[in-house]
């Protein structure tokens, strides 16, 4: 397996910039998960360092060498896409043989290395079936069996689950990071779901408009997104966002929220002052707003507008100065639509965000 390094990649469609100055190094061995809605430009990035797309700016090497004027073939990189594209009227044996038949490697390597993968991915029992004959999760694992028998620097993935139902998702995705841990290889992965990004980057980089708008651990992003794009787009549910006016009693800085007001806590207070705005924006998550108030909590009033049980917990949703609210309660919870609650804020768990730039306070 080898190191990506991507530096200042460009892409221009046109009028269109569809990647703009793209700076990354993947290490070896890691799982980078790109990130970010449709159009952000994610695809495109592993378009170029598969050798799909040429870039307008900017060089590419894979394992210390400069591949980006190199065809695909020359890269030693293996995609798997979408959508499986196993040949019907094959074996699941010679659609993962397939690769390495075309280039011309010898029988017995061609059947050592299908066998080793199929052990991998628990296909060997199914080597003599064809497509038709395997579920869906079953084709999924032929297509990164077919990838992993070309044994390549680099594997790149472009939402490889997205074709397969929740349920399968989940043990698929598993299954995914499984065999990353047991292969030790370097994958650059692609998907707009913030789920399989959490569970499967090693890094994680959010892309919006063509821009890397952050790149961190799974854990970073999520407790300190840099702006709020990143903070509501990474998160199920999404953070709260609570737009309100700052206010200076008695040299204590707060934010107002229709009757109730918003202590700014003492560490992020200067910077909140550095937005020289008379607004902020705060952000929440869920599991921080407590429908049992705690000792230390930030009290606020909303009146629940609905009531959404999901088995292990409840998702209570307040209507708070003509603003939504959520807040992650237990299972056990009960509430009713229209009545009112007064909810805890955890003060040590606030976000603030300029309320035009987007961009967080930093303490």
């Amino acid at each position: 397996m080898a190191q990506v390094t991507l530096e200042h990649l460009d892409k221009e469609y046109g009028q269109v910039m569809a990647v703009r100055d793209f700076t990354f190094t993947v290490e070896d061995q890691e799982f980078l998960v790109l990130l970010g809605p449709s159009g952000c430009g994610k695809t495109t990035t592993l378009r170029m360092v598969a050798g799909l797309e040429e870039p307008t700016r900017g060089t590419i090497s894979i394992g210390g060498r400069e591949v980006t004027q190199l065809e695909p073939k020359d890269r030693d990189i293996a995609m798997v896409f979408q959508n499986y594209a196993l040949y019907p009227h094959m074996t699941v044996f010679e659609n993962m043989a397939f690769g390495l038949r075309m280039r011309r490697y010898r029988p017995d390597e061609i059947r050592r290395r299908v066998e080793s993968a199929a052990e991998i991915l628990g296909l060997a029992p199914l080597l003599q079936r064809r497509p038709r004959q395997l579920s869906g999760g079953q084709r999924q694992r032929v297509a990164l069996g077919r990838a992993i028998v070309r044994e390549p620097q680099v594997f790149l993935m472009d939402e490889p689950l997205s074709n397969l139902d929740a349920q399968l998702r989940a043990q698929t995705r598993a299954e995914l990071k499984s065999l990353h841990q047991r292969l030790g290889a370097t994958v650059m992965y692609v998907t707009h779901d913030q789920v399989e990004a959490l569970t499967l980057g090693t890094h994680i980089v959010v892309m919006k408009d063509g821009i890397v708008q952050q790149a961190d651990t799974p854990d970073g992003l999520y407790r300190r997104p840099t702006n709020q794009f990143v903070a509501t787009f990474v998160g199920t549910p999404p953070m709260n966002v609570l737009a309100g006016a700052l206010e200076t009693r008695a040299a204590t800085l707060v934010m107002r929220l229709g009757t109730d007001t918003v202590v700014v806590p003492s560490p992020d207070r200067a910077a909140v002052q550095g937005f020289q705005s008379p607004r902020a924006i705060l952000g929440v998550r869920p599991e921080h707003v407590h429908v049992m108030p705690h000792g230390d909590d930030i009290p606020l009033t909303g009146r629940i507008r609905l009531v959404e049980p999901t088995g292990h917990e409840t998702l209570v949703y307040l209507d708070v100065a003509d603003q939504s609210l959520i807040a992650r309660a237990d299972g056990a919870f009960r509430g009713e639509s229209g009545q009112v609650l007064t909810v805890g804020l955890d003060p040590v768990e606030l976000h603030w965000f300029h309320p035009e730039t987007g961009a967080r306070a930093s303490a």
